[in-house]
């Protein structure tokens, strides 16, 4: 089986078995996720959707934005706690401006990414007793994937006045073109 551009997480990475596992993944051309002490984590995965208060599909694409932006976050935090306490290490949330914005018809959205800042503020204050710093960063404006997957006639909020008058695109983004 070949495993060019697959992404394999390997836990334990740091010795042993684990090592050896990740440098055979990685032979066989696999990009290679090592996990090992945790000493960051960057929770950075997000999804948009429709969900407007009458439709028929309300429910189904609520859950899964609430399970993709928030409970995965929530998720996460929970397994890599013990280790993050052990390494005295560091949690990034990546939030988004609509979290405290009203944009008609992404409410899901919006309630996901409002959670996740209230989340953050929650888990700082528990963390900061063992020295885990919990941030969160909220990028402006950025023309990503995310943005495919939404109608034309949804706009993501602005903020005014914007300095640069456009929207920031990442580096990959860029290299797209």
């Amino acid at each position: 089986m070949s495993f060019q551009n697959k992404v394999v997480i390997v836990t334990g990475a740091s010795s042993g078995i684990g090592a050896a596992t990740a440098i055979a993944y990685a032979k066989e051309g696999a990009d290679v996720v090592l996990m090992g002490r945790i000493y960051l984590l960057v929770n950075n995965a997000g999804i948009i959707g429709i969900a407007t208060v009458m439709g028929e599909n309300t429910m189904e694409e609520f859950d899964k934005i609430m399970n993709t932006n928030l409970r995965a976050v929530v998720h996460l935090i929970n397994l890599a706690a013990k280790y993050l306490i052990q390494t005295k290490g560091n949690i990034v949330n990546i939030f988004s401006m609509t979290g405290r914005a009203v944009v008609e018809r992404v409410s899901a959205y919006m309630t996901s990414k409002a959670g996740l800042d209230h989340y953050n503020r929650g888990a700082a204050k528990e963390f900061a007793k063992f020295g885990v710093r919990v941030n969160v960063v909220t990028p402006g404006p950025m023309t990503t994937d995310i943005h495919e997957t939404i109608p034309a006639d949804v706009k993501p909020p602005t903020i005014k006045p914007l300095p640069l008058n456009r929207s920031s695109e990442s580096e990959v983004e860029t290299r797209k073109k």
